[in-house]
Formats: structure tokens, sequence, C-alpha cells
């Protein structure tokens, strides 16, 4: 499944609020950026993946501004948030940087999770 994740002018994060995830699907969730007005296009971008309550995961974008959401950061949460950075670096020294908010989006409990449950 995509996730159509829109980021708007003012750098926030819209995202169908109807989406969920759901909990044991392994590597079956593709997050795709689209945006109102293009970022610099030097900036390599980041997908940033916060799980509720846990350390946030950088996943690089491909050249469509894609990537796959790592199930470590919904397998055992609530809510996911979903944001972007984008970076510019001149060697070492980070000379542009863009960020968006967090678009928390629910993850939901499937029927393996009560079965591990009874366990």
């Amino acid at each position: 499944m995509v996730v159509n994740a829109l980021v708007t002018a003012d750098n926030t994060i819209l995202i169908d609020p109807t989406v969920s995830i759901n909990a044991d699907a392994f590597n079956c969730y593709e997050v795709e950026f689209e945006f109102q007005v293009p970022w610099d296009s030097e900036l390599t971008l980041y997908a940033i993946f916060k799980p509720k309550f846990d350390v946030p995961v950088y996943i690089t974008l491909d050249s469509d501004n894609k990537c796959i959401i790592p199930a470590q950061t919904y397998h055992r949460f609530s809510k996911l948030g979903i944001g972007l950075k984008g970076q510019k670096f001149d060697g070492e020294l980070l000379v542009k940087q863009e960020t968006t908010n967090l678009y928390f989006v629910p993850v939901r409990k499937s029927a393996g999770n009560f079965i591990e449950d009874l366990l």
C-alpha cells in the first residue's frame, strides 16, 4: 500500500486521515512524498519515521521520492509519525536544511496480535 504524503507550501505534511497501518504487515507500506512547492533539488531527502515513545528512523528517499516504511517503526506501537527532512552539505558543513512536521498515522492491531496475546 502506498501512503501519499503531501508537503504543503509551509512544509506541513498532510496524509489522508482514513489511512491506518496494520501492525503485522511487514514491509508492505511505502510512503511517497509530493510537493506543493518543490524543494531545492540539491537536497538529499530523508523520510523520518518516529514511533510514539521511541527513537526516529531516517531512510533516504529514492529518485521518485519514495521509500518502504520499516516494520520496526510500527509493529509494537499505536501511532507512527511520518515526516521529511532535506539536507545539503558542503563537505561536512550543513549549508541548507528543510524539515516538516510529523503526521501521526494510527497503527491497528491485527489478528496476529490477538493470537500472541493468548500465548
